[in-house]
């Protein structure tokens, strides 16, 4: 939620890359550039700018172009990209995970929390960017 925004506060850039979504200071979503990796690594060049991580729910999901598909595997909850159909999300008790459809092979070791996570695995996979309506 984004009154809570604060408790996720990114103390290191390690795992992010340009484009990242994340909540500025002031809550509002922004996009990371250039500069706010500089000013991470030179702080005088501005210090902390205070960047937040954006917690991944269904919304910021559906946003991302995925969509909610009945599972034969409750308790989780299965979310497909509309265009690469082959990129699924797993969700279960607020804990998500990417699993390939094709094969159904889970990498335990792509566990998420955050929206810039899933950015940079859908990257990884698709070499695309992850488009986010906003």
């Amino acid at each position: 939620m984004k009154e809570d925004f604060k408790e996720h506060k990114i103390s290191n850039p390690k795992g992010l890359m340009l484009d990242n979504l994340v909540y500025n200071r002031h809550g509002e979503v922004v996009a990371l550039r250039s500069r706010d990796f500089m000013a991470w690594f030179h702080p005088q060049m501005g210090g902390d700018y205070g960047f937040y991580a954006i917690p991944l729910t269904e919304e910021w999901l559906k946003k991302a172009g995925f969509e909610f598909q009945e599972s034969d595997d409750p308790p989780y909850e299965l979310y497909v990209h509309k265009e690469f159909d082959r990129f699924e999300v797993w969700e279960m008790n607020g804990e998500h995970w990417i699993v390939d459809a094709l094969d159904q092979l889970g990498f335990d070791q792509s566990h998420f929390k955050y929206l810039h996570q899933l950015q940079n695995y859908f990257y990884a996979f698709t070499n695309s960017e992850l488009k986010i309506n906003q």
